[in-house]
Formats: structure tokens, C-alpha cells, sequence
């Protein structure tokens, strides 16, 4: 009788040690299943007619790219290849497709977020290959960060300018609507549970699976819903852009400041995006670019190009992060050359 009461509480223990290793492998595995559905929602919301196969390859490429955590600067670009993407020693993205610029006679230093680095694009797509071609005088160094913000743009901008000799003539930053996506959204309530790791596997996944399938919460919050805030937030961007343009002035660098289109604020065709997005945050976001755009110029150094795809019936966003398609990058580096050329 007491061997048999041993066999069965040695066989619960093996049971429970193999439970637990199996719901360790979950924990671990987490990350990559996560990385399988953001592909597949991805894929999900790319306009009608794309290359999914292409796109699936171009997701996980810039997935695979890694950053370096900067003091006040936040992330910037590790170099190394990653697919489509080159990032070079001093951490700007280097067009493999383009010919040998550096005996053009002017320099051009390119600003901004995902959209002025050319997320989701090939070389030969991006808005900053574009612009070489539209601008044969113009060699361009694209120190442009995913997910960067205006106030880091700065940093990075006067860290560029103590650790490279190089004089530009012109800077174009591509930038503004992250601010405010960064500042509304309610990011401090996404808590990365690390805790989960330190307490038994066999604990943590089935609170994880309580948590996900039976827990009711609010998906929807942003901290803008409110008119007064909404201005004060178009009133900040505006400002961080005019700080952008001040310290580019005060390196003796030409500064102007475009104002991309995004998914709100505009006419644009979204259609496959729509099913994914709070309708709720898109009146938000639509009061917050407009008066934007109302407030942009600064002497006309502030141009808004929240309009830019109005006129066009085929959509030009490839996901929820307003990321252009090689014909959105097109219009937007014409609209940017047409201007310079005034």
C-alpha cells in the first residue's frame, strides 16, 4: 500500500515537472507566436491586389532589425544587414540600389520616423531613393528612426552633428503625427509583465490564458479625448517641429519640416485598414491633425502634406503605422521636390 501511495505521488510529481516544462516551452515560444499573428494581421490589412509573399518576406526583414538604446535619444539603428535594410556604421540607412552620389555637390540630411526611413520598403521603393532621383544635386544621408519622435529627432540630430565633420545644405524631416500617436495612446497601461517569468510556468500560462479570454477590458483608451488637450497636443508638435527647424538654422542648414499623411485628418483611401481601427481614436487623431495642419507654416517652413493622397482612388498605406507603398513614397518625395523647386 505505501509503495503504491509513493508510485502515485511520484508519478503526480513527474506529471506536474513535465506540465511545467511544457508551460516554460509556452512562455519561451510566446514571442515567435506573437511575431505569427502581427505577420498574419499584417498581411490581413494590405491593400487589394499586393504580393503577400513579398510582404511576409519584408515584415520579418524589418522585424529583424535591431536598435541601440541611447541616452535622451531612445533607439537608434544597430548596423548590419537585415534583408532588404542596410544600416551602415554610423547608424543612417544606405540605399544599395542607388549609384555612387557622394561627387554630387550638396548634401542632404534626411529626418524622421518610420515613414521618412522607408519601413516596409525596398531600396529601390523608399521615399529617401525617390528623393535622390528627383534631387540629382542632392546626396542624401537618411538618419531616419523607426518610432522616433520629434523631441529625440533633436537629440539625435545635435548627437549627429558633434560625431560627423560632414556640412549639409539642406534638412528635410519627415515627422510630427508619431508625437501624438506616442502621447495619446495610453501606453503606460501596456505593462510588459516581466513577473510572469519569475513565478512557476505552470502558474503563469493558464493565468495568461484567464487574463486574455475571460478578463473584460476596455480595448479602447486615449488620453486626447478631451477638446482642450487635442489642441494642446497639435500646439506641442508644432513647437518640437519649429525646435527641429531652429537648431538646423543655427548649424546653417536649409530646415524644412513636411507634415506626412496618415490615416487620419485626410480623404484618403483606407479601406482595407478601417475594420482595425476605434473608430472613436480616428475622430481624436482627425481633430488633432487638422488643427495641425491649421497651425503649420512657420514662416512656411511647416508644410503640411496630411492631403497628399486625396486625390488618389488606390490605397497607399500598408498597415496601421501609415507606412507608404512605393507609389505613396513617389507622391510624397514629388510633393517634397516640387516644393524645393519653387
Amino acid at each position: 500500500m505505501k509503495k503504491k501511495i509513493l508510485s502515485i505521488i511520484i508519478g503526480c510529481v513527474i506529471l506536474l515537472l513535465m506540465l511545467d516544462g511544457f508551460c516554460d516551452f509556452l512562455l519561451y515560444s510566446k514571442p515567435y507566436i506573437g511575431r505569427f499573428f502581427a505577420c498574419s494581421h499584417f498581411l490581413a490589412s494590405l491593400p487589394e491586389g499586393a504580393d503577400h509573399t513579398f510582404y511576409k518576406k519584408i515584415f520579418d526583414n524589418t522585424r529583424n532589425i535591431e536598435y541601440v538604446d541611447q541616452p535622451f535619444i531612445g533607439k537608434t539603428l544597430k548596423p548590419g544587414a537585415y534583408g532588404f535594410y542596410s544600416i551602415d556604421s554610423e547608424g543612417k540607412r544606405v540605399n544599395i540600389d542607388s549609384k555612387d552620389t557622394s561627387s554630387r555637390p550638396q548634401k542632404l540630411l534626411l529626418l524622421g520616423a518610420s515613414q521618412a526611413f522607408g519601413s516596409l520598403s525596398e531600396d529601390h521603393d523608399s521615399l529617401a531613393f525617390s528623393l535622390s532621383q528627383l534631387l540629382p544635386d542632392y546626396e542624401i544621408d537618411n538618419y531616419s528612426v523607426p518610432g522616433q519622435t520629434t523631441l529625440k529627432t533633436l537629440a539625435y540630430w545635435q548627437k549627429v552633428s558633434t560625431l560627423t565633420p560632414k556640412h549639409y545644405d539642406l534638412a528635410i524631416i519627415l515627422s510630427g503625427p508619431l508625437d501624438y500617436l506616442h502621447e495619446c495612446r495610453a501606453m503606460s497601461e501596456r505593462k510588459f509583465r516581466f513577473d510572469q517569468y519569475e513565478k512557476p510556468a505552470i502558474y503563469s500560462v493558464p493565468q495568461m490564458i484567464i487574463n486574455k479570454f475571460f478578463t473584460k477590458k476596455n480595448p479602447f483608451k486615449n488620453l486626447c479625448s478631451n477638446p482642450e488637450q487635442q489642441i494642446f497636443v497639435a500646439d506641442q508638435v508644432v513647437k518640437n517641429l519649429q525646435s527641429l527647424i531652429k537648431y538646423g538654422e543655427s548649424q546653417d542648414i536649409k530646415t524644412l519640416a513636411f507634415i506626412p499623411p496618415t490615416l487620419w485628418g485626410n480623404s484618403a483611401n483606407i479601406t482595407s485598414l478601417k475594420p482595425f481601427l476605434f473608430s472613436e481614436e480616428v475622430k481624436i487623431f482627425n481633430k488633432i491633425q487638422k488643427e495641425i495642419s491649421r497651425n503649420a507654416s512657420f514662416e512656411k517652413k511647416i508644410i503640411d502634406l496630411s492631403h497628399a493622397f486625396d486625390s488618389e482612388e488606390q490605397e497607399l498605406f500598408l498597415d496601421e503605422g501609415a507606412h507608404f507603398t512605393p507609389k505613396g513614397n513617389r507622391i510624397i518625395s514629388l510633393e517634397i521636390a516640387e516644393y524645393l523647386n519653387r
